[in-house]
């Protein structure tokens, strides 16, 4: 009798991370929105992480791979997209302020990390924002690149699910 070992599909958890209620900030719930009712495949989840802390927690210890998806002040024109790969960048030792919410995504895995947890690797797919302030709505340059955000997020969770 041979037998077959079958694999569990790797879980790769998509984080949306902002607050529409803060303009060009609410970029990531809005891919989140956008990637909704894809059919992205077995072990990928959407998730609207809000503005993160500590219950990020949860969600880089169950996953394999985390892809945050966020406006990020990169130095770039507004509405520049970027993937920042594992290693490339390291929230909690930035010097630099990279994620607008590095603060809370940062504490979390310092807190993760604290406790001794396990924590995936993560990718950030970024959006240079035009303005994070006091507003409900994207400015134009940020509102025509969420969907480039989220075919840039669907073309890596293809890239990772391959063998």
């Amino acid at each position: 009798m041979q037998v077959r070992l079958v694999s569990a599909p790797l879980k790769i958890f998509i984080i949306g991370v902002g607050s529409p209620l803060m303009s060009d900030d609410g970029a990531g719930v809005e891919v989140v929105e956008a990637l909704e009712g894809r059919a992205l495949g077995e072990g990928v989840r959407v998730i609207d992480g809000g503005t993160g802390g500590p219950a990020l927690v949860s969600y880089f210890e169950e996953a394999d791979v985390v892809i945050l998806a966020d406006a990020a002040d990169f130095g770039a024109p507004p509405g520049a997209v970027r993937v920042f790969e594992p290693g490339q960048i390291d929230l909690e030792a930035a010097e630099v302020c990279i994620s607008l919410h590095e603060a809370d995504v940062a504490g979390a895995l310092a807190l993760g990390r604290a406790m001794g947890v396990k924590l995936a690797p993560y990718y950030l797919v970024a959006v240079q924002p035009l303005r994070v302030e006091s507003g409900i709505g994207l400015s134009e340059p940020v509102s025509k690149a969420i969907g480039e955000m989220a075919e840039r997020i669907i073309a890596l969770v293809e890239k990772l699910k391959k063998p």
